[in-house]
C-alpha cells in the first residue's frame, strides 16, 4: 500500500513537471526557467527520496543540503547561467552559492514544517533504516 502512495506522489509531480516542460518551447532559457521555478521542489524530492527510499537511505541525511546546494550550482553552470561577464564572476559565484544554500534550506523547511507530517501522519510512510553490513 505504500508503494501505491509513493508512486501516486510520483506521478502528480511528474505530471506536473511534464505539463511545464510542454508549456514552454524546449531553448535553454526554458528549462532554465522551469530548473529555477522548481529547484525548491526538486530539493524537497531529493530530501524525501533519501529519506524513505532503501537503497539512498545509506546516504547520512546531514548531506542532504550540501547535496542539493552542489546540484543548483552544477545546473547554474550546465546551463551557462552561473556568470554573466568577465568582470563579474566573483560575486556572480557568491551569488550562486548563496542561491544555491538558500533554496536547500527553503526545502528542508518546507519538508520539516510540512512534509513531514503529510508523509508520516497521512501516508504511513516510515524513514527508511539502511541494513547493517554483513560481518
Amino acid at each position: 500500500m505504500k508503494v501505491v502512495r509513493v508512486l501516486g506522489v510520483v506521478a502528480f509531480v511528474v505530471a506536473v513537471l511534464a505539463g511545464s516542460a510542454a508549456a514552454a518551447a524546449a531553448t535553454p532559457e526554458s528549462v532554465k526557467a522551469i530548473f529555477d521555478g522548481w529547484a525548491v521542489g526538486i530539493m524537497l524530492l531529493w530530501g524525501v527520496a533519501q529519506k524513505y527510499y532503501p537503497p539512498l537511505s545509506k546516504i547520512a541525511n546531514a548531506t542532504i543540503g550540501w547535496i542539493n546546494t552542489l546540484g543548483y550550482i552544477v545546473a547554474k553552470l550546465a546551463t551557462g547561467t552561473a556568470f554573466a561577464g568577465a568582470f563579474d564572476a566573483v560575486p556572480d559565484a557568491v551569488g550562486v552559492v548563496l542561491s544555491g544554500m538558500t533554496n536547500a534550506g527553503w526545502a528542508m523547511v518546507l519538508y520539516e514544517t510540512l512534509g513531514r507530517t503529510f508523509l508520516e501522519r497521512l501516508l504511513r510512510l516510515k524513514k527508511a533504516v539502511p541494513k547493517p553490513a554483513a560481518a
